[in-house]
């Protein structure tokens, strides 16, 4: 659905395969984003 989305927070690569966008951080802070289609 366009109008929601979920925020998942992990270090496990099995669930990457989800996501249409991932941010990639460190301390807090977002470092870069890999967006998919």
């Amino acid at each position: 659905h366009p109008d929601r989305a979920v925020i998942v927070v992990t270090h496990d690569s099995r669930v990457y395969h989800f996501a249409d966008t991932i941010a990639h951080m460190d301390d807090g802070k977002i470092l870069r984003t890999e967006k998919f289609n």
